[in-house]
């Protein structure tokens, strides 16, 4: 899936680091920096919205708005929240993460398409698709599929939302597969490798090509 230089990505992620957990979601920070290295016009939304907040003395609203010097945008909203892991929590998380995207598109401008990360991310774009119509493709991180190890309201809503997805992507054959069958395309699967020398280098273990794959 080439990406022109001149397409406007937005990214909507259901992890990032945050106040409350620094490295949570690094990964698709990490993303992020090396697709604009790549001349990619990539930005990133994220609504950081969890009943942590008011457990913490130093805690107060923010929105950190962050303009780099290629122009690309980062907001990451914090706020106190009730948990989004019963019908009513999602429901309002994921309008409230919307309505912090059309505030992003009505300043910055609309994107071209929208890379969401994990099914959490697919259900805002999901949202997003119905009420504004801009396309959305998943990259799906969470192996929480392939036992369905998530909440039923969750699991039921993750599925339309991949399901309307124009592609979704897994980091592993294995998730890939437990895909499928919520899905009317194939996954395409884009394994995420990691150097085991670097990691575990006093570690003998059997390695194709020098990687192992993770899902």
């Amino acid at each position: 899936m080439p990406i022109a230089s001149s397409t406007h990505v937005l990214v909507i992620t259901g992890w990032y680091p945050s106040l409350l957990e620094t490295t949570n979601g690094d990964f698709v920070a990490d993303q992020i920096k090396l697709l604009r290295q790549q001349g990619i016009s990539i930005d990133l939304i994220y609504a950081d919205l969890n009943i942590a907040y008011l457990y913490r003395s130093d805690w107060h609203l923010t929105e950190q708005v962050t303009i780099d010097q290629g122009g690309n945008i980062d907001i990451v909203h914090s706020a106190p929240f009730w948990p989004k892991n019963n019908s009513l929590g999602l429901r309002l998380w994921i309008r409230s993460y919307t309505n912090l995207y059309h505030r992003y598109a009505t300043l910055y401008g609309i994107p071209d398409i929208i890379h969401a990360h994990t099914y959490l991310g697919a259900m805002v774009a999901h949202e997003i698709k119905a009420r504004f119509g801009i396309p959305y493709i998943v990259t799906e991180h969470f192996t929480g599929w392939m036992n369905l190890s998530m909440r039923k309201t969750h699991r039921q809503r993750g599925k339309e939302a991949l399901r309307e997805a124009c592609h979704v992507v897994a980091v592993s054959q294995a998730l890939g597969d437990a895909l499928n069958p919520f899905l009317e395309r194939a996954c395409i699967v884009l394994p995420n490798p990691i150097d085991m020398d670097v990691f575990y280098p006093n570690v003998s273990i059997a390695k194709e090509k020098d990687f192992v794959f993770l899902g």
